[in-house]
């Protein structure tokens, strides 16, 4: 399935915290802007010239004033929205920490950071979630690697949707230089079309 010729990009990060002796993982109720009221991982847009890595980690040391020294990564997801012409790029990654030995996350003026164990993910804040994170957010949580995209109608229907796990003998040449990917635009052209079910990049 090839998608995304000539449309523009808007490149973004999403991090989730995760404390494995405890089951449990941070999130912020955002308090403003796109995606106000709702639980999500810490993140927002690449700054030009920013690796993926580097914009995920600045974000979540804005967002909650945690500092982390890396993450990994953890999935690719697009998301297209009926009727508009720019996409939605999505690099989701990984941290994991233990609570007692982090500083305490603290409110910023854009998120509210809230601990919530997944032993149980009926334990999650779906109702207060995009309705995509209940599709994927579980593959994040059991330490999964994947690809993805989403189809909406509006912000509250999903039309359709692909989720593919990324094989293991590729996972970590993947995971890496998705990770050093770096923008040179916020809102970028992208100059190749991109196979979703493979991950394979053809020239155009």
């Amino acid at each position: 399935m090839l998608l995304y010729l000539d449309r523009p990009i808007k490149h973004l990060t999403l991090l989730f915290l995760i404390d494995q002796s405890t089951s449990k993982v941070l999130l912020g109720l955002k308090k403003r802007g796109f995606g106000v009221n709702k639980f999500n991982g810490f993140g927002g847009k690449l700054e030009p010239g920013e690796s993926v890595l580097e914009g995920a980690l600045r974000e979540m040391e804005e967002e909650s004033g945690i500092k982390l020294q890396t993450a990994s990564y953890a999935a690719h997801v697009y998301f297209e929205f009926e009727g508009k012409d720019e996409l939605m790029s999505v690099h989701i990654l990984r941290a994991f920490t233990n609570i007692n030995e982090i500083t305490e996350a603290k409110e910023s003026e854009e998120m509210r950071p809230v601990w919530f164990s997944f032993l149980d993910t009926k334990q999650l804040p779906w109702n207060e979630m995009w309705i995509d994170d209940f599709y994927w957010l579980p593959y994040v949580l059991q330490g999964k690697v994947f690809r993805a995209h989403f189809l909406f109608r509006g912000h509250d229907q999903i039309i359709s949707h692909i989720i593919k796990e990324v094989e293991s003998c590729l996972e970590e040449e993947w995971c890496k230089e998705q990770l050093s990917l770096i923008t040179l635009e916020r809102d970028a052209l992208p100059q190749k079309s991109i196979d979703i079910d493979f991950g394979i990049k053809k020239e155009i």
